[in-house]
């Protein structure tokens, strides 16, 4: 393996492991919340902070993606800043103006407190997420995910320490300030972007006027993944509702460990490529096959023992999750081509086609949703990973007309990664119906069976992976 591979294998790597420790600390964040406060005050601080996390998402692009993707970054880095707090600012602003007006029906005043005191720590963030993007422009992924790490698991420590202390709803706010702060005072350690010249307003309104259509994407993005849980509430029950967003997180949790890696990785390749002068369309199927070879094994094996992980993990009373996990396995598999195409159109400068997609994907949901729901809420999961198969197909589409698409090469890829995916599922599923106890013994045993034929068949394939790691270095 070359050094170039071996250094693609250990940032690759290094991203789902950095992803793992993030949903870990969530998780052990959500469960000492749970246990200290009672579950009308934790659902007020989930609506504001669902409000605040689309506020912080919004520097994650724009001015954010410019940055890394410019091949005059001393000219736009002062600009990128300027627009990144300008941009917190602003949607703070409108989102807590929306949050006043959906207050009655969201918690009153407690909600709106909460709303109040949570969306100013975005601000932090802006300066955070643009020294992310420089860092992430001159290639220091390992020094990146290092900070990463450390500060999310200080500050989910010290947020764990203050709930147990009685804090409760403080300490949850205090998380989001702390996790800023500290990621900031880490990017700082391993860069310094130089202001070397003054915002000027041609640079202000070139990154303002590349970056409309990235704000708009994210708000239709972000009302493709939510508008279930709301149209769910509404058309059938609460009940029905905890159910769809317990399987929805569960999945979450296992498909975000490749797909934001895959994500970040894609943006920081492709934009060097494109820099260079190269074709990044060359290598996004080398993204597809090493984060696919990830992905779609674990996902396929999630469905396929997502009744047994429910029985034993949540109880007889939560298995009518089990059939939603195993539908939005598939939705969340389908959604790994557009987190990988997306940043390829970013850079090619067709942001506008991506949020015409999401516009498309969020019309689609909310419609789709509107009569499915009311059949079940396995309609309503499968209507969810129907519209994302459909975007993934429309992605790669759109790719074709970009001259990118190399069918031949794609089809060997995509029956690679359905015979791995089923091989590890029928490993598991056999492992499971073979033993006679039942329980957690029997789980671990199948998933350790699914790993280990995943195991061999990547030793096998391994010349493949280093081919394409290599296109990734």
């Amino acid at each position: 393996m070359s050094a170039g591979s071996r250094r693609g294998a250990f940032v690759a790597a290094l991203g789902i492991g950095a992803r793992a420790i993030t949903q870990v600390v969530t998780v052990a964040i959500t469960i000492a919340a749970a246990k200290s406060l009672d579950p009308a005050s934790f659902g007020i601080f989930s609506l504001a902070a669902i409000l605040t996390v689309l506020g912080r998402t919004l520097l994650y692009v724009g001015a954010y993606e410019y940055l890394m993707k410019s091949d005059e970054p001393d000219r736009y880095v002062a600009s990128g800043l300027v627009v990144n707090v300008s941009a917190a600012v602003f949607f703070g602003a409108l989102l807590t103006g929306v949050g006043w007006a959906a207050a009655p029906y969201l918690g009153g005043d407690a909600f709106l407190g909460l709303l109040a005191m949570l969306m100013p720590s975005n601000v932090l963030a802006a300066f955070s997420a643009w020294q992310e993007a420089m860092i992430l422009r001159s290639g220091k992924l390992p020094r990146y995910y290092l900070v990463t790490i450390l500060a999310e698991v200080a500050a989910g420590a010290i947020t764990i320490v203050l709930i147990e202390r009685g804090l409760g709803l403080t300490a949850l706010v205090i998380q989001l300030y702390l996790r800023a702060i500290l990621l900031s005072v880490g990017f700082l350690l391993v860069d310094r972007p130089a202001l070397c010249n003054a915002p000027s307003v041609a640079s202000l309104r070139t990154i303002m006027g590349w970056s409309r259509s990235r704000y708009g994407a994210v708000f239709t993005n972000y009302l493709s993944n939510y508008a279930a849980d709301f149209i769910i509430g509404a058309l059938l029950s609460p009940s029905a509702t905890g159910l769809y967003r317990t399987g929805s997180r569960i999945v979450t949790a296992a498909s975000d460990l490749f797909a934001q890696p895959a994500n970040l990785i894609s943006r920081a390749a492709f934009s060097r490529l494109f820099r260079e002068g190269k074709r990044p369309e060359e290598v996004w199927p080398d993204a597809l096959f090493v984060f696919g070879i990830l992905a779609f094994p674990a996902l396929a094996g999630l469905a396929i023992l997502s009744g047994e992980i429910v029985s034993l993990v949540l109880g007889p009373t939560w298995q009518g999750a089990a059939q939603v996990i195993a539908t939005l396995c598939v939705a969340r598999g389908a959604g790994l081509i557009p987190a990988i195409l997306g940043p390829l159109f970013i850079v090619r400068d067709r942001q506008r086609t991506v949020l015409a997609v999401q516009t498309f994907a969020a019309l689609a949901t909310v419609l789709g949703l509107l009569w499915s729901s009311r059949h079940g809420l396995l309609y309503a999961a499968a209507t969810v990973a129907t519209v994302q198969a459909v975007i993934a197909a429309v992605m790669v589409a759109w790719l074709a007309r970009l001259n990118g698409l190399d069918i031949a090469r794609l089809a060997r890829i995509a029956g690679i990664l359905a015979g791995v995916s089923a091989f590890v599922a029928a490993t598991a599923k056999a492992t499971l119906l073979i033993l006679t106890t039942d329980g957690p013994i029997s789980i671990a045993a199948a998933i350790a069976a699914g790993s280990l034929a995943w195991g061999c068949v990547a030793f096998a394939m391994r010349r493949h992976l280093v081919r394409s790691l290599h296109g990734l270095r």
